[in-house]
């Protein structure tokens, strides 16, 4: 895959872009290079539009210039598990990248592990990251977990039309669920998220 290409990589970014990939050529060298991307290639995030990514397609414009390189050199030297090593072993901003990368490097069943994992994170950055703006998480989770990540989609308060597929998987656990924190919420003089409705009108 022609990553550049993919993201519509502007002409002043693409020679960086290609510079990191001709000084990687090992994992080894990797792991030197990877902490550095966001300084040497930037955080400023690709044009808006839709990317093919391995399970589904994903917004393109939430992809920072860094998560694009830090693709573009994992899958050239490791893939997934590289990919889980660097975000276990990483900070913040090396987390962000390399979760962004199992987006499309890991197959459906280590992706499921991973998003599970990101489920009980208290990083709402990394949780977006990894539920947000994409289509996996409706095509990957069953039904428990889908209603466990709109519930904290929800609790949170994150806008409904970044979630890919809202409306296919609604169903009426979810709507319950719902319907419960609403209630929670209004007792407690607190606001009610504003995609409640809408989930619930795709249901009934």
């Amino acid at each position: 895959m022609d990553w550049v290409q993919a993201f519509a990589i502007a002409a002043p970014d693409i020679a960086a872009l290609r510079a990191e990939v001709a000084a990687v050529q090992n994992s080894a060298a990797l792991d030197v290079r990877f902490p550095g991307l966001p300084r040497r290639v930037g955080r400023s995030c690709a044009p808006a539009g839709e990317v093919r990514l391995q399970h589904g397609s994903a917004d393109r414009g939430r992809w920072r210039l860094c998560d694009v390189a830090a693709l573009m050199l994992i899958e050239k030297c490791g893939g997934a598990a590289k990919a889980q090593a660097l975000y276990d072993h990483g900070d913040r901003d090396e987390r962000l990248m390399a979760a962004r990368a199992l987006l499309h490097l890991a197959d459906a069943a280590m992706l499921r592990s991973f998003l599970s994992m990101l489920q009980t994170s208290n990083d709402q950055a990394l949780f977006e990251a990894g539920f947000l703006d994409a289509a996996h998480p409706a095509a990957l989770l069953d039904d428990a977990a889908w209603n466990r990540f709109l519930l904290k989609a929800a609790f949170i308060g994150l806008p409904l039309e970044r979630i890919y597929g809202w409306e296919a998987r609604a169903n009426a656990t979810l709507v319950q669920m719902l319907l419960d924190l609403k209630a929670e919420r209004m007792a407690a003089g607190r606001d009610v998220w504003a995609g409640t409705e809408r989930v619930v009108a795709a249901v009934r």
